[in-house]
């Protein structure tokens, strides 16, 4: 009988085939530090012999919310060959993660889909993110290409955000290199003190990652969107740039607190800047009554009522290059 389990690094070929094979691309291409030897322990399997037949990646990140650090569990690469579909793999292997998880210390899992399992499972969508297209007219500023060397400036840029991804140089250096961003080619231009990262979608350039002063942002998008000869640019953004918006949407993906008490102790810092011992203790009690479904819909979605005005939601950062 086929069961899931922890895949070992010789198991990592047959899944990156597994995966390349279901998604219609060169997945270890594109995604060097999840499907890697470096993340082996956090990617399950099933296997038929010596071959995975189906696969649950998870890759730990640490988010920066003003200062205190949420560990969340990124979710993807999530597949089953379609002759072993229907044995309820994919649903036991996420309740193994989940468990596994917890133990480690992560909060919430952030899942790069919105499909039944992932909803039955009790992940919602969450936030609210914006587009808008940026014509090239108008002022503009001096870019150029970045390169694997400009990787510390990026990363500076980047650590200036108040809600952010944490990021390790090395790591980020290897997806930098890897040339790809949400699956996709992408090509990253620095101004003086900003950068912003292009890709296209349906012949379409947009931006789904950026950096430093807003309006340098605004110039970098419009000099590559006159250089490339394009009409416009889709700058996908949160609430903290402050533009009009052509559209607002969730997330592209579900989340779900996956341990009130892992959430608690790490974001407790976070809510005595802004509560009284009395209102925390309120809110902490009043958030005991529910279910982690209902906690991650009241803090990131404002699902419900808390009494704290102000507070919610929180906003997470939108995936960039930490998409998996």
């Amino acid at each position: 009988m086929l069961k899931p389990g922890v895949l070992m690094p010789e198991d990592l070929k047959s899944a990156i085939e597994l995966a390349s094979e279901i998604f219609e691309k060169d997945m270890g291409a594109c995604f060097p530090v999840f499907l890697s030897e470096k993340n082996i322990g956090n990617l399950l399997g099933v296997k038929d012999g010596n071959r995975v037949v189906s696969l649950f990646g998870m890759q730990p990140a640490k988010i920066s919310i003003y200062g205190y650090t949420l560990k969340v569990g990124l979710i993807g690469s999530v597949c089953t060959h379609p002759d072993y579909r229907g044995a309820g793999f994919a649903s036991r292997m996420l309740e193994m993660m989940q468990a596994k998880s917890i133990k480690m210390g992560i909060s919430m899992f952030i899942i790069s889909g919105t499909r039944g399992l992932y909803k039955r499972f009790g992940a919602v969508e969450f936030g609210c993110y914006h587009t808008a297209k940026i014509l090239p007219d108008g002022e503009k500023t001096k870019v150029q290409k970045a390169y694997s060397k400009d990787v510390g400036k990026i990363l500076s840029i980047h650590q200036k955000k108040t809600v952010r991804y944490l990021r390790s140089y090395d790591s980020f250096k290897a997806i930098f290199k890897s040339g790809y961003i949400a699956c996709r080619p992408g090509e990253t231009y620095l101004g003086e003190e900003s950068y912003c990262t292009f890709t296209s979608i349906d012949n379409e350039l947009h931006v789904l990652e950026y950096g430093g002063n807003k309006s340098e942002v605004l110039r970098i998008i419009r000099a590559v969107t006159a250089e490339k000869n394009k009409n416009y640019c889709v700058l996908h953004y949160d609430n903290s740039f402050d533009y009009p918006a052509d559209k607002t949407t969730t997330f592209e993906g579900t989340a779900k607190i996956i341990s009130s008490e892992n959430f608690f102790s790490q974001l407790e810092g976070f809510f005595l800047e802004r509560l009284s011992e009395r209102e925390y203790k309120e809110f902490k009690n009043k958030a005991s009554k529910l279910d982690n479904t209902e906690l991650t819909k009241a803090v990131f979605n404002e699902g419900m009522d808390l009494g704290l005005e102000g507070i919610f939601p929180i906003t997470l950062p939108d995936y960039g290059w930490d998409y998996i």
